[in-house]
């Protein structure tokens, strides 16, 4: 029987053109997945990251930090039967 469950530690690969070949690293997290895919695009990483971009990079990228986006609900559901439809599923309130 299989239990599906996330492992706080388990194997992290990168490859790329700016991808360093440093072998094994230890300490790597599931929560540093994100952040390095975000460094590797050049995409600003939100300040409640958890996560750490690894030393996996040949170049150090310019790493910057970003406040989180807000989502005013009213902008995305424009229609009135939709949110009702949404409400009573429990999606919005």
């Amino acid at each position: 029987m299989y239990a599906a469950e996330n492992a706080r530690y388990g194997i992290f690969a990168a490859n790329g053109p700016e991808v360093a070949s440093v072998g094994k690293l230890d300490g790597v997290e599931i929560t540093d997945i994100m952040p390095n895919i975000l460094a590797a695009y050049g995409v600003d990483i939100p300040t409640d990251t958890v996560g750490e971009v690894l030393d996996i990079f040949g170049k150090q990228p310019d790493i910057k930090s970003q406040d989180l986006i807000t989502i005013n609900r009213t902008n995305i559901v424009r229609n009135q039967e939709v949110a009702d439809r949404l409400t009573k599923l429990g999606y919005i309130e």
